[in-house]
């Protein structure tokens, strides 16, 4: 599944940095990789498990593109904060999130 976006000036806060927020419904036990990448700025991905585990990533996407890989995913919705590494930065992106089998 790919989601297009963009963080503009209006966009809602998460502590205090400008985000986007997707959410998406793992299998239990799949393998899932989300992926952020953005020519306007350094990618800044957040995820919240179902069971509330926070996993946060930077650069694992190659260059400036954020990539968290969750190997046994929870079942249920997981939420997606896309957003940028300085937390003010805006412009468009893409989100690909790919679930996988067991």
């Amino acid at each position: 599944v790919e989601y297009f976006g963009a963080i503009v000036d209006a966009s809602p806060v998460y502590e205090e940095d400008l985000v986007e927020v997707f959410e998406f419904v793992a299998r239990a036990g799949a393998r899932t990789t989300i992926t952020l990448r953005s020519s306007d700025f350094d990618a800044y991905l957040f995820v919240i498990t179902p069971d509330g585990r926070v996993i946060e990533d930077d650069d694992s996407g190659g260059f400036t593109d954020a990539q968290v890989v969750i190997d046994r995913a929870v079942a249920g919705t997981h939420r997606v904060y896309a957003g940028s590494y300085r937390g003010q930065e805006t412009g468009e992106f893409t989100i690909d999130v790919e679930i996988g089998g067991r």
